[in-house]
């Protein structure tokens, strides 16, 4: 019974993040729908403007619960649960929602230095990029 503690494997290519949602382990990602539907939440006028200005100046409390309703609603109608009225924790309170709203902003937008590396490298060798 302790594989239910075990973290998932997740696919950083499709932007997957793990995260620990009212103790248990789901994979989150913002796919183009959420994406679309954070970029009518947010004040900015475009995605790309919210992204510059989070980029200069931090998240703010509102920023980071946008990025989490779209992504927990994402998760709710998968499950045909809806969102319930209890509410969602996360243990480690707003510092664990504010790194998860990072991360899946991350895994959405960035990609990490050894993953821009290897592809550099991948590239270099390939001979039809030649």
């Amino acid at each position: 019974m302790f594989l239910r503690f075990k973290k998932p494997a997740v696919n950083r290519w499709r932007g997957e993040v793990a995260a620990r949602i009212n103790d248990q382990w789901r994979i989150l990602r913002l796919d183009l729908d959420a994406l679309a539907r954070l970029e009518a939440r947010v004040p900015e006028s475009s995605l790309l403007q919210f992204i510059d200005r989070i980029t200069t100046q931090g998240l703010m409390v509102a920023d980071v619960c946008h990025v989490l309703a779209v992504v927990l609603n994402d998760q709710a109608v998968a499950r045909d649960e809806g969102l319930k009225d209890e509410g969602v924790y996360l243990s480690g309170g707003y510092l664990a929602a504010h790194k998860l709203a990072i991360d899946l902003l991350h895994a959405a937008f960035f990609m990490s230095p050894s993953d821009t590396q290897s592809t550099h490298r991948q590239g270099e060798n390939d001979e039809t990029t030649s």
